[in-house]
């Protein structure tokens, strides 16, 4: 295993820092690809979200630690790099009086699956697994999930020009 101090200093470069490139980096992007329409914007985010899944199924599989940062610093980015546009989406077709709202509910939500529902099931695997490095299976099964919002975010394509255009009447 890798001691604490250094563990906490991989997950602070390869999770944080490269959180924040990802972030940073898809305001750029999106600023670009936002110019082909609001469906480009939508495919960007399924793009993300699909990608993002090799990357963290290796981190939570794959047994090298230089490989494991790699994918982590990988996903870290491209996982990041989605969250911002789409709150911009849930924000632009909600009603202006409804956006303090809209926003709370994306994070209150985003958290109680996040940080509880996710941890719970991922535990949840890995205890049906029953041996001391299950986790890394229960991780990689909640992982999978990026997959299947990536198909919500493609199939969000067909309407959502539709409900933008029916809140900016």
């Amino acid at each position: 295993g890798v001691p604490l101090k250094e563990a906490g200093f991989y997950l602070a470069i390869a999770g944080g820092l490269f959180a924040f490139i990802g972030a940073f980096g898809a305001a750029f992007i999106v600023g670009h690809v936002s110019k082909r329409g609001i469906n480009a914007v939508l495919t960007f985010t399924a793009a993300m979200a699909i990608l993002s899944v090799p990357f963290s199924i290796g981190m939570a599989l794959v047994p090298w630690l230089s490989v494991t940062l790699v994918c982590m610093a990988v996903a870290a980015a491209l996982k990041c790099s989605y969250v911002g546009p789409l709150q911009g989406m849930f924000l632009s077709i909600a009603k202006v009086r409804m956006r303090g709202v809209t926003a709370a509910l994306l994070n209150v939500f985003g958290s109680l699956i996040g940080i509880g529902i996710g941890p719970l099931i991922a535990g949840m695997i890995s205890d049906a697994a029953g041996h001391g490095t299950a986790i890394r299976y229960g991780l990689a099964a909640i992982f999978l999930l990026d997959a299947w919002s990536a198909v919500h975010f493609w199939i969000a394509k067909r309407y959502f020009e539709s409900d933008l255009a029916s809140v900016n009447k």
